[in-house]
């Protein structure tokens, strides 16, 4: 759940608000998770094994009306709750959804970490305080003349090198 909470926090945004709102979908779907577990053993006596979709159909048709309630409408943060409650394999109780809170709270803040230290970097790099790193610089789209300055540079220091180490070989002066 950790690595699900932390791939969250960049795929939903990776602002602090963003980061924030879905947190909090996926910990409501944690409760949905709850609620559709319990509404299918209530469906259950009536419905036998269709209780479970009919539950699951119930409260995604109640998660669409979400659809247009910024900022609480990233429908797919509710499933990862929901799916995480399910795949748990816990009792759908409260001190369950606690239990599974600490993970996701927890992937999130590694996110946040993660995306503060790429901020930082990005910056060094972007004010030059980086040097000669001109892969990663590429990697990150900046100075691409710079890159191609570095790589026409050392591609000549590499001709140099072949003329002289020819000369050498050959016995020819300079």
């Amino acid at each position: 759940m950790i690595f699900l909470s932390w791939l969250s926090y960049f795929v939903f945004g990776t602002t602090t608000r963003a980061a924030a709102f879905a947190t909090a979908q996926i910990l409501l779907g944690l409760l949905v998770g709850v609620g559709i577990l319990l509404v299918t053993a209530l469906f259950a006596p009536a419905l036998g094994d269709f209780a479970l979709g009919a539950s699951v159909a119930l409260f995604a048709g109640l998660l669409t009306l979400l659809e247009d309630r910024p900022p609480l409408n990233v429908i797919p943060a509710y499933y990862i709750g929901a799916v995480t409650l399910f795949a748990s394999g816990l009792e759908p109780t409260l001190m369950s959804v606690v239990q599974l809170a600490v993970p996701v709270l927890v992937g999130f803040g590694f996110g946040w970490l993660g995306g503060q230290r790429f901020d930082q970097l990005f910056g060094l790099v972007e004010h030059g305080q980086l040097r000669r790193v001109g892969i990663f610089r590429a990697a990150l789209g900046l100075g691409r003349e710079q890159l191609v300055a570095q790589q026409g540079d050392l591609f000549l220091k590499l001709f140099y090198a072949s003329i002289f180490r020819s000369r050498l070989f050959t016995g020819q002066q300079q």
